[in-house]
Formats: structure tokens, sequence, C-alpha cells
């Protein structure tokens, strides 16, 4: 058995803790980072959504400005219709009239008149082409088959007169009785809105849309080829959000191009029209990503500390516990014969024969003396009576069984063998074998009879019923009795404990 070398348990505990402690900081850094960087996502996210919505809501404002200052023109141009105001035999004080009008408004394209089968009747444009009629316009048709005196925006056509793409604007024109007399159109820029689109920062996957509420689109940023008069009532906002109310934010993925924006949505309470913008989440996310990077450096060089400080507070309770083993070591073992000492002895035996109680296995001790030790100290000197001690004790060290043997210096030339598990047939070979090895040392004694150092040997052996009512002082007692039984028999012998 080897001397016991256990850690001393407040400085394991302290390791221990040192881990946990370790694994709790990075934790904790893990989960605060987490935590502030998840509240920051959801507020840029909030922001954009608080953004876009205002920015729908400007839009809002914006077509329906435009549309009424359209519309202030269509009515005038009505009223002076139905009253007959219009002479239309001089187009041309009519076309500086219309001219006049809408001189002050950079969004309209142009202002027509027509008859009730759609010919041109005046227009501010400079000349009227030739069999110029528009009855086959889906405004005209709707006039002409509606008795609805509103003013109504159509979706976006390609101007006959110019090429322009524009947005319709038409009111129906009575006559006296009634009856359907024509129509006053207006026709606005479609570029007027792509342009004005372009005073907002909506980053560079962002886009602004203006739609009929069928879903098609009147005006687009940015502008894509097609885009116009196309439909997107199969999008996410049409078919599953505005059917649930008017307005609102959502994110998602794009099915058109897929890129994840962040969508407001505003159906016009007034108007035939949705507005619609959404900023891409990665634009929106930049600073935010930003901001990871940096925590993600803050997290790293705090877990860098905290390395370091385990580190060196590892290597502190390290160079204290192999402190403290070496005191253990040594407070355990015997400075000459690098046996275990006394101590560790009586702890052992203590140890071993409580478990023979319990576990019903036999326990012998060996107790070996020198023979005429003191004759050679005298004849050759203590240092080489110690060199003998340090000779003996490591053949009686290399006669163990195996590692539950404990060899231990039990005081001055005395030296003793604990065997666990060993009984008394057992014990007696052991002991042989270790007299016969001192034997075999030849070391010089010219005070011993034989020449040579010899040892004389007790033993003693105890199982689970011999030692009901023996204690340890006891159990040594028998040992060193057989140990004065063998030098009293002539030395160098081995003898048993015998009542």
């Amino acid at each position: 058995m080897t001397t016991a070398n256990h850690p001393p348990r407040h400085l394991e505990n302290l390791r221990q803790l040192s881990v946990g402690l370790l694994c709790a900081g990075f934790l904790v850094v893990v989960i605060t980072q987490f935590v502030q960087l998840w509240h920051a996502y959801k507020n840029y996210v909030r922001e954009a959504e608080y953004n876009v919505s205002n920015l729908t809501n400007a839009l809002e404002g914006m077509v329906q400005d435009t549309v009424r200052q359209a519309d202030v023109v269509l009515l005038g141009v009505v009223d002076r219709a139905e009253w007959g105001d219009f002479n239309i035999a001089d187009s041309s004080q009519i076309k500086r009239l219309l001219r006049r009008q809408i001189s002050s408004l950079p969004q309209v394209h142009g202002i027509f008149i027509y008859d009730q089968a759609g010919n041109w009747v005046v227009t501010d444009k400079e000349s009227i082409p030739p069999n110029a009629n528009n009855s086959d316009r889906d405004y005209f048709v709707y006039h002409q088959t509606h008795d609805d005196r509103r003013v109504r925006v159509g979706s976006a056509i390609i101007s006959r007169s110019t090429g322009d793409l524009v947005i319709p604007v038409s009111r129906r024109i009575n006559n006296p009785d009634g009856t359907f007399a024509g129509v006053a159109l207006i026709t606005l820029k479609v570029d007027y809105f792509t342009k004005y689109f372009q005073r907002f920062s909506i980053g560079d996957d962002g886009n602004i849309t203006l739609a009929y509420n069928d879903g098609t689109i009147m005006a687009r940023r940015p502008e894509v080829a097609g885009a116009i008069g196309s439909s997107i009532y199969n999008g996410v906002i049409f078919s599953q959000l505005l059917p649930k109310g008017p307005m609102g934010t959502a994110l998602f993925k794009s099915t058109v191009d897929g890129v994840e924006r962040v969508y407001s949505y505003n159906a016009f309470p007034e108007l035939p029209i949705v507005a619609i913008a959404g900023v891409d989440l990665k634009t929106i996310l930049r600073p935010w990503w930003a901001q990871v990077i940096a925590s993600s450096i803050v997290s790293a060089a705090i877990f860098m500390g905290l390395l370091v400080f385990f580190a060196a507070l590892r290597r502190e309770i390290n160079r204290s516990l192999a402190v403290e083993l070496e005191l253990e070591r040594v407070s355990l073992q015997d400075p000459l014969t690098g046996l275990s000492n006394r101590r560790n002895f009586n702890q052992t035996l203590r140890q071993e024969m409580n478990r023979v109680a319990r576990s019903n296995q036999p326990l012998a001790l060996l107790m070996l003396d020198i023979d005429y030790f003191k004759r050679f100290n005298d004849e050759y000197g203590h240092v080489e009576g110690d060199r003998c001690i340090q000779a003996i004790a490591r053949a009686l060290a290399e006669s163990a069984r195996r590692q539950e043997d404990l060899a231990a210096r039990y005081g001055g030339e005395e030296l003793v063998m604990l065997l666990p598990g060993c009984g008394p047939a057992e014990a007696e070979q052991v002991a042989e074998r270790v007299r016969e090895r001192i034997w075999n040392l030849e070391i010089a004694h010219r005070g011993n009879p034989a020449g040579r150092v010899t040892v004389s040997v007790g033993f003693h052996t105890v199982d689970a019923q011999s030692i009901q009512g023996e204690d340890e002082a006891g159990f040594i007692q028998k040992a060193d009795g057989a140990l004065y039984r063998a030098k009293n028999g002539g030395r160098n012998q081995v003898s048993g404990y015998q009542e």
C-alpha cells in the first residue's frame, strides 16, 4: 500500500469552484450579450416598422393631394362643360384656359375632354391627332356605363398623344337631362411618382409601390421593366394581410425576388390605392451586425481575461496543492527510508482493522528487527547504520505482494509490513521471503555470529472472528511478541504469534 497522498479537500474544492466560476462567468457574459443583442435586434426591426409606416402615411398624403389637385381642375372643367361655357369653335381659347389651370401642377401630363362618342374635343396639347378616339379606354367605358359622378383613378396606361406612361384621373360629363355627354380626363405622370419616391432612403434592396386595390402596380421604385401594370394580388400583402385590416407592418420574404424586408402597407380610405414600402432586413440590421461584432470582440476580451485569471488562479491552486501534497507526503513518510512513517502506519492499521470486521478478510502484520544492530552502529558508525537500515527498507518494500501492502518504519531499527487479505500461511511465506532477501544482501556485520546483517521477523494475523475484542495496540503487541520469540529463539528466523 502506497503512502496516502490525496489532494487536500479544500484545495480540490477550490479547484472545482474555479472551473465552475469560469464556466458561470462565461455563461453570464454570453447570456447578457445575447439578451442585449436580441433586444437591439427587436428595436432595429421595430424602428424600421415605425419608419416604413410613416413612409406609407406620407405616400397616402402625397397621392391624395396629387389626385385632389387634379380633381379640382376636373371639377371646374366638368362644370364649364355642362353649363356650356366652352365654345368648341374657339379651341385656342379653351386650350389657353386648360394650360393656365394646370400650369402650377407638375404632376399633370395632360388634360382632355371627350364627347359622348369618345372623340377628342379639346386638349392642352398642341394638336389633336386625326380621327383621335378614346372610346375603347377603360375609364371612358366606365363613365359611359355608370352614372357615377365621383372622380375615378384608373390603371396606368400609355398615352396616345406622347407615348408616356400615365395614370388617368377622370370624371363623367352629363347633358342637362342627365344623360352621358362625355368624359373629362387629367393624366398624371407615372414618372412624377417615381421621382418623388427617390426622396426616401430605403436601402439598396428596398422598394416603394403604389398599387390599385386589385393588385395592379401603378408606380414603383426601383423601376423594373414590365412591373407597371403587372399584378401582385397573389402576394402576401393582398392575399393575407389586407383582408385582416387596411394598414399594418410585417416582416417576410418577397415572393418576387426572395429578399426579406420589413413592409408597411396602407390602403387609402378615399382612393382605390394601396401604398406599400419595404426596407430590406440586411440594410436594417447593418448597424446591428456592427454591434454584434463589437459585442463579440468585447465578449472574447472578457473571456480571455477570465481565462488569464483562471490560468493564474489554477497555477496558484496547483502550486498550493503541490506544496500541501508534499507536506502531507513528508508528514506520512519516514525521511530516512522513504517508507511510511509510524503515523501513516497507525492510520492505515486502524482502517484495515475496520475493514476486516466488515469484509471477513484476514489481515497480517510483520514486525522485523535488525539483529545486533547496536553492535553494527558501534562497529561501523551511525552513517553506515543508516545505510544498513535503508537497504533493509528497500528489501522489505520489494517483498510486498501487491500495491495494498504497506511497509513502514516503526521506530529505530524496527520495520513493519501490513498485509491486507493475508492469512497465517501466506504471512509466514512473506516473512521468510523478507528474511532471505535481507540475508542475500550480504551486508558485512562482524558483531553478528553469522558474519552478515540478519533480521528476526515476527508476524500475527487476525480475521473477522479473532478480531473481536482486538484493538490496534493489542494487534501490534502480539506481532511484537512473535518478534521477540524469534529473537529469543536464536535470531535470523521467523516466528508467528502463539497464545
